[in-house]
C-alpha cells in the first residue's frame, strides 16, 4: 500500500489489473485509467493487515471512569 500526498501520483487497488493503480474519480466511485474496473482503497490482503493494525493500537477497556458520561 502506497501513500502519497500528490494528486498525481495517488494510487489505488484494482481487482481487474490485481495491483495498485492510478485513477479517475467521480463524486460517487474510482475507475482504472488501465482497464476500467472500479477501484478500491485496499487490496483485501492489505485492508485485512491495517484492520489488524488498528485492533492492537486501540487501548484495552475504558478510557473513562464508571461514573462519567461519554
Amino acid at each position: 500500500m502506497k501513500n502519497h500526498d500528490d494528486y498525481y501520483l495517488d494510487v489505488r487497488f484494482c481487482p481487474g489489473c490485481a495491483s495498485y493503480v492510478p485513477y479517475l474519480r467521480s463524486p460517487d466511485s474510482a475507475w482504472c485509467v488501465w482497464c476500467g474496473d472500479e477501484v478500491r482503497l485496499f487490496s483485501a490482503e492489505d485492508h485485512a493487515r491495517f484492520r489488524d493494525d488498528v485492533r492492537r493500537g486501540r487501548p484495552l477497556g475504558r478510557r473513562w471512569g464508571a461514573d462519567e458520561v461519554a
